[in-house]
């Protein structure tokens, strides 16, 4: 998340974990002092927040997906208000912050609910955000091939051994 830091002049960033954690530092790493300064022009007239999915060469291996030089950076996947009640902004908002704050976005459409779950069987990728028409975020679904490759991924001795000894934990 950055917004604009409450003591100082610029940007603060920060994630679930920490503000200036392993994580922020990251973030900070794929910005750029032209973003920093079209941000903080951004919040001196919108007091919000930027919400943002990172993604790195260095963490790569992390990831159950496999990315390409061209896909790494920061996109800009939501904003809202700094109030607690304040609504998360549409995605055509969100295509015209990043557009202006030089930031990458995701590719979204609209589209029926069960062509979203059709598709999250087809994707090879992570998974996608569902939102309502009225812009609620709705849930997340995980393609069929991420929860797959992470659950292989993840697989210990001490789980296999379990998954042989008892099936009927793993079949559902």
């Amino acid at each position: 998340v950055m917004s604009k830091h409450p003591f100082r002049s610029g940007p603060l960033l920060n994630t679930s974990g920490a503000i200036d954690g392993p994580y922020s530092q990251i973030m900070k790493k794929h910005l750029t002092s032209a973003q920093i300064s079209k941000a903080m022009k951004f919040f001196s007239k919108n007091k919000m927040s930027l919400l943002f999915e990172v993604l790195d060469p260095e963490e790569n291996e992390a990831h159950i997906v496999r990315y390409a030089q061209e896909d790494f950076g920061l996109y800009l996947i939501g904003a809202r208000g700094l109030d607690l009640d304040s609504e998360i902004v549409s995605e055509e908002e969100l295509d015209c912050i990043a557009e202006k704050l030089g930031f990458k976005r995701a590719t979204w459409r609209i589209v029926p609910f069960k062509e979203a779950v059709k598709s999250s069987r087809e994707s090879k990728g992570e998974g996608f955000m569902l939102r309502h028409l009225t812009g609620k975020v709705i849930c997340k679904i995980k393609s069929e091939s991420y929860l797959a490759t992470k659950l292989i991924s993840r697989l210990s001795d001490k789980k296999i051994e379990h998954m042989y000894k008892n099936p009927n934990d793993f079949i559902k």
